[in-house]
């Protein structure tokens, strides 16, 4: 059965600056839900952060649950597109993970996993899996890049995907204020997760 109300004719299609309110609104609560988390960020906060009301959020999405997984879905989307823009560049490997992680680093959010935890009570199950696909994405296309500079003796044999997942374990040590007073900056901060990285996956200097 499906829960989205009927969309009613003459609603407002688009912002002052001819944005379409759609996007407009899950833009705004991706940002919202990724600085801050699930349950600090209400529909209300979001109608407000977008100058609607709560009804104009309501003719897009059904609830709160429904317009977390789109606005996830589509950082997430985005985060395939620039890593995929960054395994692409004429760098060698390395300097295109660090380009990866800086470009991580320099957006502020929330842990996934704290986020998800927050938020799985009210997601369906198709919901939590469109999220955990969209995230599968961009470990698969890490894990194919490590295959292959494993294939080019650039990295150590070993588990690609498990790489995979290490590397985005560590980079998100850039959202620890601990970690980033370390340093003086994000740029040296990424240079050091991924020095340490390397020095345990790298068989060369490349």
């Amino acid at each position: 059965m499906n829960s989205k109300r009927p969309r009613r004719p003459g609603r407002p299609k688009l912002d002052d600056n001819g944005t379409p309110l759609q996007t407009v609104i899950v833009q705004t609560a991706a940002r919202m839900f990724m600085e801050q988390g699930f349950e600090a960020i209400s529909l209300q906060l979001i109608a407000k952060a977008c100058a609607v009301t709560k009804a104009t959020i309501y003719y897009y999405y059904s609830n709160k649950a429904e317009l977390f997984t789109a606005a996830v879905v589509q950082v997430l989307e985005r985060g395939h597109y620039f890593t995929q823009q960054h395994l692409l560049a004429p760098l060698s490997f390395k300097e295109r993970l660090q380009a990866i992680a800086l470009s991580k680093m320099q957006q502020s959010h929330v842990d996934m996993e704290t986020m998800m935890r927050e938020a799985e009570a009210q997601l369906s199950i198709e919901q939590m899996e469109r999220i955990r696909q969209a995230e599968q994405h961009i470990h698969d296309l890490l894990a194919e890049h490590f295959e292959i500079s494993i294939g080019q003796g650039i990295v150590r044999a070993g588990n690609a995907m498990m790489m995979a997942h290490a590397f985005s374990a560590l980079v998100m040590l850039g959202n620890r204020d601990s970690a980033v007073q370390l340093y003086t900056s994000k740029q040296q901060l990424a240079e050091a997760v991924v020095d340490m990285f390397w020095s345990g996956i790298s068989i060369s200097s490349k």
